[in-house]
């Protein structure tokens, strides 16, 4: 198969992940009105709603305009040409998206914990957590520069493991809905969400990583499965007291919260003292 083919395949997937991406996020959007977890008004949903969305289409335009389609018809060129451990191996279908599920998940995990650990990647990525009122849209509340590390991170993972690009763009597809149904406002039942959270992350298991003390943003990193912050002893199973429920106390001004203020955040954030 030639890559130009595989290339018009990722992007018949990639179709199809923008309709559960959005699909999710309209499904999710009337979840919150019908059963939220914590009453927010129509005002405050509209303006943090209209502002994420807003940064989300600047992230998808800059990534666009930096990576475009060379993404797509790179791993297109990386899986004819059979580079990776996974090829080499030669393994049975089943075991290879297994194999490729795991390893990415494993991969998304450590991205997460480093994106902590080290300030210049912390900085990009505390404009997602400077969120002050959780919500489906905060999923989509991500700096175009930490997205583009990011697809970075993943070209490697990709390379170095030989992951088909399809099962990669499955994957996301469905790890999307989940990731939006963690940062939701949807009100789910204590004894559900303990019982999900032995094999996914859930909202629950979510919220307390977006909470204002360092203890609790610095756990619970994981994605899709809840075994790595098990695992590595980075799982939090109870959120402490707090006045403040969610944000960045060093962030939570409006010079931080507006779509201009969002995209400077990793700029004006270096120069703070201490944690934010």
């Amino acid at each position: 198969m030639k890559p130009g083919s595989d290339l018009l395949h990722f992007f018949d997937l990639q179709s199809l992940q923008m309709i559960f991406v959005f699909g999710g996020l309209a499904a999710f959007l009337l979840l919150e009105t019908v059963i939220p977890e914590v009453r927010a008004g129509l005002r405050q949903r509209l303006r943090s709603g209209a502002r994420n969305l807003a940064l989300f289409v600047i992230t998808t335009v800059v990534t666009s305009l930096v990576i475009g389609a060379f993404y797509f018809y790179g791993a297109a060129v990386l899986a004819v040409n059979r580079v990776g451990l996974l090829y080499a191996l030669d393994l049975p279908v089943w075991a290879t998206i297994a194999t490729s599920v795991i390893a990415l998940d494993f991969s998304d995990y450590l991205y997460h914990r480093i994106s902590h650990e080290r300030k210049w990647l912390w900085v990009m990525h505390a404009v997602h957590h400077s969120e002050p009122h959780l919500d489906v849209t905060t999923h989509f509340r991500q700096h175009p520069v930490h997205m583009l590390v990011s697809v970075a991170w993943r070209l490697v993972v990709i390379a170095a493991v030989g992951i088909p690009f399809w099962v990669v763009l499955v994957r996301d597809a469905a790890l999307g809905l989940l990731v939006e149904w963690q940062h939701s406002n949807v009100r789910v039942p204590a004894w559900l969400d303990r019982c999900l959270r032995t094999i996914i992350v859930t909202p629950g298991m979510h919220r307390i990583h977006h909470s204002p003390l360092p203890e609790e943003t610095d756990s619970n990193f994981g994605g899709f499965l809840s075994l790595w912050d098990r695992l590595f002893g980075t799982y939090r199973a109870e959120k402490l007291p707090s006045p403040d429920r969610y944000g960045l106390r060093q962030l939570g001004a409006p010079a931080f919260q507006s779509v201009a203020g969002l995209l400077l955040t990793p700029i004006r954030a270096w120069r703070l003292a201490g944690r934010l």
